[in-house]
Parts: C-alpha cells; structure tokens; sequence
C-alpha cells in the first residue's frame, strides 16, 4: 500500500467557499439575472442564537482557580531583546498562572465585544465554546479514484474527517449588492456536497461585534476573517499587511487615494483627497497560516487542471498593535480598519483589509485600544 493521505474537512468552510454557495443559491432561483459579483462575509458560528467568532490569539487562560482569563501585551520598548523584524517588540504575560489547558477556539459575541472595550481581563470561561461544541468530528476511509478510468486505483487509501455540526448549532453570514435572495431554498455545501437548508432574512441588527473607542495613540486590529497579505512571493502571501512597509509604517490613508479622487471627479463626484496616517506597526500575535485554495470546474492553472493557485493567510484572531503619533492619527486609523469605517451605529461592511478576496470577506476585522504591561 502506498502511503496513506489525511484529509481535514472538519473546519468551518473559508468565505469564498460560502460566496461560492451563495452565488450557486442566487443561480439556481434567478438564473441570469444574477449579476457578476456580490458582496459577502462570513461563514459564522451560531449556537442557541449566539453568534461566536474566532479567540483573538492575545486571550490566554490564567492558571488560577477562577480560570480568568488575561490578555498579552507588547512590553516597553527598549527592554526586549529578541530575532523579531526591526522595530517590532515582543508580547509578555504579565501576572499569569501557566496551565496547560487551552484557551477554546470561539468566544461569544457579547464576550468579544466585552474584550474589545475593556482590557479583556476576568472573561467569564463559560462564554468560550471548543469544537466538540459546535461539531462532531466523523472518521472515514475511501479509495483512490483514477479521474481517467473512473475506477479505483490499486494500494491507494486515504482517511478524512468531516464535520458534523452539533444540535442547535448553526452557520450564518452576510450578503449584499444583490436586489434579491430566495427566502428560502436547499443547496449542496462542503466538500461532500450535501444538501443544506438556507434561509435569508434583512439584517436588522449586526451580527459582527463593534470595536472599542480609541481615545490613545494605540491601537489594535483584531481579524474576525481571514486576510492574504503581501508582498505575495511566489502566490504565497506573507504574515505582514501589504499596506505596512518594512519600516512598519502604515500606509493607509483616511479617504480616497489622488486618482480615485480624479476618477470620482469624472463622474461628478466631489470629494476630498485622503489624508496619511502616522503611526507604526509594533508587535503582532500571528498563529499558523492557512492555506487558501480550491477548485475551477472547466479551468486550469499550470499543469493541474481546474486547481486554484494556493495562497498562504493570515487566520481570523490575529492581532496587529499599532502606535501612532497622535490620538487623532489613531482614531483614523481605526476608522479605516474597523469593518464599519468611522459610523459606529452602521451595520455594513465598508472595509476589508486584504490583497485578495476581499468582495468575498477576506480580511474583515475590528480595532480596540491597547496598553503597555506595567
């Protein structure tokens, strides 16, 4: 026998595997009428009407009794010394029981934004969910199948698991630019494509969490989405924002850049030219990357027909700390990163901070304020 291939299909589907079922919905009810491209985000976990999303990487559990939970920060600088990049500091725990228990993967929405607006310290654990929460892992063994024979192909097994997702536990998300959805209808989603129930509604209240008020000079920037970044070497994207240059400057500004002004212009539309923001990159809580690909049924790539380029991204609950030089830099450079801009009350998604993919909901995320360790 040959050697044996693993497959994981226990993991919440990327966004474009949710746009993608989303436009097969749109197709299926209105045909042509669909238009080229839509806006969407997510998918999420829902559990009893809970809305979770992915534990921001700086929570970590404390060892103590009442298991709170604690959040990192970066320490002073000039007192660290270690192999990060130029310019970036490294995060500390400060005042914190070691344990080897785990903080769990998803945090409530009441409970992020609670994190978002305070200094995440006291968390209550039962408002953390693991994935035996959400989803039953199922165990299965299969055959090679040889695409030009349609037959099995001898000493070739692989195992999977799949996910099977809990009672009361649910996947939702957002769509828009679209002038209608079907209020209900059935379409195939994963990779064993099985048959799911999809019901849309007008989104009254948003189900994403709102940030913190920034009145400092720091600032953090929580991915709720996945992001690919750049520079991209090769189609593979790195860990640093293609809006950060290597001297960790950021390089966002906060309004419209000189030629989309001119191209505004053209149209009589008036505004006016964005401003640069000064502030600087100065610690970052990035796990593993995930690896962003698929499949292009009648395409091809290179010499593996249908395949997508992979690309490497940043995964949700990645933290960016940020310090600019004044308050104000630091309130607009919120405003460009939150995923509502600068209206706290709006429910849209006006920003999403990413090379690639972004109108299907890559790099969706929300700020909050930070401090030093003391």
């Amino acid at each position: 026998m040959a050697g044996a291939f693993h497959g994981h299909g226990d993991n919440i589907p990327f966004p474009h595997t949710f746009n993608g079922a989303l436009r097969t919905a749109l197709h299926d009810t209105l045909g042509d009428k669909i238009k080229n491209s839509f806006f969407s985000a997510g998918p999420f976990l829902k559990k009893d009407n809970i809305y979770y999303f992915v534990t921001p990487r700086d929570l970590l559990l404390n060892g103590d009794e009442n298991h709170s939970i604690l959040k990192l920060a970066p320490v002073k600088e000039g007192i660290c010394s270690s192999s990060l990049p130029d310019g970036l500091c490294e995060l500390e725990a400060n005042g914190i029981k070691e344990t080897k228990e785990k903080i769990p993967p998803y945090i409530s929405k009441e409970y992020f934004e609670r994190y978002l607006k305070s200094d995440g310290l006291n968390l209550d654990k039962n408002h953390f969910l693991n994935n035996s929460d959400m989803f039953k892992q199922e165990y299965q063994i299969g055959i090679k199948i040889d695409p030009r024979t349609n037959t099995t192909e001898a000493k070739n097994f692989y195992n999977k698991t799949n996910m099977r997702l809990e009672h009361g536990v649910q996947m939702a998300g957002l769509i828009r630019d679209i002038d209608e959805f079907p209020s209900e209808t059935y379409i195939k989603f994963g990779g064993e494509a099985r048959m799911v129930k999809m019901t849309a509604s007008p989104m009254e209240n948003s189900i994403l969490p709102k940030g913190g008020v920034i009145e400092k000079e720091r600032v953090k920037f929580v991915l709720l989405t996945p992001a690919i970044y750049g520079p991209i070497n090769e189609h593979l994207g790195g860990w640093r924002p293609h809006w950060i240059d290597t001297n960790n400057n950021v390089k966002l500004l906060d309004g419209p850049g000189k030629e989309k002004v001119k191209r505004l212009k053209k149209r009589g539309i008036f505004v006016q030219e964005g401003r640069p923001i000064n502030a600087k990159l100065v610690a970052a809580r990035v796990d593993k990357p995930v690896i962003i690909t698929g499949y292009a049924s009648g395409g091809s790539v290179g010499d593996l027909k249908g395949v997508k380029v992979a690309m490497l991204g940043v995964p949700a609950g990645s933290v960016y700390y940020f310090e600019a030089d004044t308050p104000d830099d630091a309130k607009r450079l919120a405003n460009v990163l939150n995923w509502y801009g600068a209206d706290e009350n709006s429910n849209e998604i006006v920003n999403t901070r990413t090379m690639f993919l972004g109108e299907k909901g890559f790099g969706v995320g929300v700020c909050a304020p930070w401090e030093y360790t003391k």
